[in-house]
């Protein structure tokens, strides 16, 4: 099946801003995290070269390989039951603004002086979500570029990239940057939800 023509390459954005949420107490959990959680899971950086000096603690997981002929689900993977429910009421909005199911969220680590070289995202699962990215730790110096648009993203604010464009990340300073990423189906897409 190919891919339909609403996916986001022909939507004029480049970020959309939703809201901004009070993160204390998930960036509580975050410095709890150890460097064993962090490489619980390297299916993304395996997966994706650039983003080889990423890390990543996944709280929902779901299928990347996903088509749009195939049934959809997302499973709850994080074994640290607060920080699913910090995060809840904010997938729980992003799900009403979007109309749709979660798919994969996570808290993404990118160390200082450490880049997300620019990419284009591309497969069925990338060009239909809807992705958000929440951040948790940041600075000033950290700037997020889609097509020619960079911004830095501000502690607790969400935004919703669009994917389909080239895009990258930047921390040129002496922090770690840590971003929730939330993922939500739009429920045109799915066929079955199996969700937790």
């Amino acid at each position: 099946m190919s891919i339909p023509l609403t996916d986001k390459l022909h939507e004029d954005f480049n970020f959309k801003k939703y809201n901004t949420y009070d993160v204390s107490k998930i960036k509580e959990e975050v410095f709890k995290l150890t460097d064993s959680d962090w490489s619980e899971d390297v299916s993304r950086q395996n997966s994706y070269r650039l983003l080889r000096d990423t890390e990543s603690y996944f709280i929902f997981q779901s299928d990347s390989e996903w088509s749009y002929s195939t049934p959809f689900s997302s499973s709850l993977v994080c074994k640290n039951s607060k920080i699913s429910e910090l995060v809840e009421h904010i997938v729980q909005d992003l799900e009403k603004e979007h109309s749709g199911k979660r798919a994969k969220v996570l808290l993404t680590r990118l160390g200082p002086s450490k880049n997300i070289a620019k990419h284009q995202d591309s497969g069925h699962y990338l060009f239909a979500i809807r992705r958000h990215h929440i951040a948790i730790l940041t600075d000033p110096s950290i700037t997020f570029s889609v097509s020619k648009e960079k911004i830095n993203m501000l502690e607790g604010e969400c935004w919703e990239i669009n994917n389909s464009k080239v895009h990258g990340v930047f921390n040129d300073g002496e922090s770690t940057r840590v971003h929730l990423i939330i993922d939500i189906m739009p429920n045109k897409f799915i066929n079955e939800v199996k969700h937790v």
